[in-house]
């Protein structure tokens, strides 16, 4: 219970992030280096869950 607390109070990737549609998210992505792929895709997992953002990045990244 106190983990997922934990989590749900874990700050955005980046300035903004939550606020951003699907759409600019991935487009912002696309310049991301591996370390930012990365924490956004294991953000979104826990998360917004947004699939076309997770999507973008399951080819840039594998999975730990």
């Amino acid at each position: 219970m106190l983990e997922r607390i934990a989590s749900l109070r874990e700050d955005e990737r980046w300035a903004g992030y939550d606020a951003l549609t699907a759409t600019r998210a991935v487009e912002r992505l696309r310049e991301a280096d591996e370390d930012t792929l990365a924490r956004v895709r294991d953000y979104e997992g826990r998360h917004r869950q947004r699939d076309p953002v997770l999507s973008a990045i399951k080819p840039e990244v594998a999975k730990p």
